[in-house]
């Protein structure tokens, strides 16, 4: 039996060929900014890596018009797709977990600095100091484990341990749990992408927190860059589900039923496979 062609990937950072594989489109799944941050601090060849590849294709797609505009002054056909995700697997319907603190408010995304896991953990403080969050209790997931121990003890001299109900190490196996029994998931990423983890917290009926700047975006509520403005964005959310938690979460899942379904993804994928026929 032959090989199958294969695409391997090489520590130079650029792509080797084999076979008859032919490059059509690229998917730029990484933010420009990031990818930059990866190559000078990582010793990756993110950013080369995704240019290089990029220019063996006709064409390219991103997940966000801003990096769009990035990538098109590198590889002219660059194309914006709005990621979706299943609707008929992530929904409000199904298990959860039981919480009898409240607000309950959800991060599963610490330790990449694109999605400001730092902001973050300033604005849980600046939060409980507000009247109407001072029940508040946090979920934290450390999806690098190497990172783990310096997140823990930014928690601890921000005397927030005591608030954390879970503190996730790596990637959890049933995100949907949290995301139905949350009060709120934050999911700010720099770059103007949306998360895929935000995403499917809308789905699951979660109102979202994500940042400002993009508005092809839609989230329940948006916040800038900074501790004040995402303490302000999470009582804001708290206060629309004390006010109305079904209606709050019925509007969350429309969100994601308008805006980030994974079948308008596949078929704009089609119109742009269309093209190279």
């Amino acid at each position: 039996m032959e090989e199958p062609d294969t695409v391997n990937f090489l520590s130079t950072g650029l792509f080797e060929c084999f076979g008859e594989l032919e490059h059509k489109v690229w998917i730029m799944h990484g933010v420009p900014i990031y990818c930059l941050h990866i190559e000078m601090f990582e010793r990756k060849n993110a950013l080369l890596t995704t240019w290089s590849m990029a220019k063996e294709c006709d064409h390219a797609v991103c997940w966000s018009k801003q990096s769009a505009e990035y990538w098109r002054t590198l590889v002219p056909n660059v194309e914006y797709v709005e990621r979706g995700v299943d609707l008929d697997f992530w929904k409000p319907e199904g298990d959860k977990f039981e919480r009898r603190f409240h607000p309950q408010v959800t991060m599963l995304e610490i330790g990449r600095i694109i999605k400001l896991p730092f902001t973050y953990l300033f604005a849980l403080k600046y939060a409980r100091e507000r009247k109407s969050m001072r029940n508040l209790r946090a979920n934290v997931g450390c999806i690098d484990v190497k990172f783990q121990l310096l997140w823990f003890s930014i928690l601890t001299k921000l005397d927030l341990e005591p608030y954390v109900q879970d503190f996730i190490i790596g990637v959890h196996p049933e995100p949907w749990k949290y995301f139905r029994s949350s009060d709120m998931v934050v999911s700010p990423v720099q770059g103007g992408l949306m998360s895929r983890v935000a995403v499917e917290a809308l789905a699951c009926g979660s109102p979202v927190i994500m940042l400002e700047g993009c508005k092809e975006k839609k989230a329940t509520v948006k916040c800038m860059d900074d501790p004040l403005s995402m303490a302000d964005a999470m009582e804001k959310v708290w206060g629309m589900m004390e006010n109305n938690p079904e209606g709050t979460r019925k509007k969350a899942r429309r969100l994601a039923e308008k805006h980030y379904d994974v079948k308008d993804t596949a078929h704009k994928f089609l119109k742009i496979a269309e093209k190279l026929v």
